[in-house]
């Protein structure tokens, strides 16, 4: 006759308890991941409104809703850029009066000053869009490759 030990089985049903609901909350607590990965060469274009100042070369458009990317950027480019992170703003955020925004546009900007640009970078990043700016009318090209996820977030659970 078999002697069961009833301390051990509460035991082993406790700890597969406690590892299906921690192998669940994740799912709950982080936000969806759509991953991508892009390798391209592209041209600039004149910033719309700044022709005679600036080109740029969009890298990720700007998203319109809550996601955001994130991800690493590698770059090459014949003249030496900014990179440059959008940050989508809400309606809240506007009547507060944020000092860097691109007028007509619903971004806040940010950007090194141009002594740090650069002609090559890696650069880790988390942003509504990704563009390289050069403050010149003069036209430039890119070779890039990036990789990263387009994330939709979630609060995390309190």
């Amino acid at each position: 006759m078999m002697k069961f030990d009833i301390k051990k089985i509460i035991a082993i049903w406790a700890l597969s308890v406690l590892t299906l609901v921690f192998s669940i909350v994740p799912n709950i607590a982080y936000a969806e991941r759509i991953p991508f990965a892009i390798q391209n060469v592209t041209q600039s274009v004149p910033l719309p409104g700044f022709e005679e100042s600036f080109q740029i070369a969009p890298i990720l458009p700007p998203r319109q809703d809550d996601k955001f990317y994130s991800g690493e950027l590698s770059y090459t480019t014949n003249v030496p850029v900014e990179f440059t992170a959008l940050q989508l703003l809400n309606e809240t955020m506007q009547s507060q009066g944020f000092p860097v925004n691109v007028p007509g546009l619903n971004y806040t900007v940010s950007a090194p000053s141009p002594e740090e640009a650069q002609t090559t970078d890696n650069v880790a990043f988390a942003s509504s869009g990704v563009v390289l700016m050069h403050r010149s009318p003069q036209p430039f090209t890119v070779s890039y490759s990036i990789s990263g996820e387009l994330l939709d977030p979630q609060p995390l659970p309190k």
